[in-house]
């Protein structure tokens, strides 16, 4: 099974993460901060995405914490 990131997703489906945190009922900063700082979301929120994204999105890859990334350079964040 080809599973993806949720960036990906978002880009596929010409998503805004705002759009699609309004689409499962959670809070765009939610969506915001695993999107754009590589957060970890709740449980809840995980399996909000897993169960709208019907599993295309990778449940691993939702619940592996991420270094901070600088958007501006892409460097790991201290």
């Amino acid at each position: 099974e080809d599973r993806m990131r949720l960036t990906e997703y978002l880009k596929r489906e010409k998503m805004t993460p705002m759009r699609f945190a309004r689409e499962i009922g959670c809070h765009y900063q939610s969506i915001y901060n695993y999107v754009r700082k590589g957060t970890k979301p709740t449980l809840t929120v995980a399996k909000k995405i897993i169960d709208y994204t019907s599993g295309e999105v990778d449940i691993n890859d939702l619940l592996t914490e991420k270094p901070e990334i600088c958007e501006h350079c892409g460097q790991r964040k201290k």
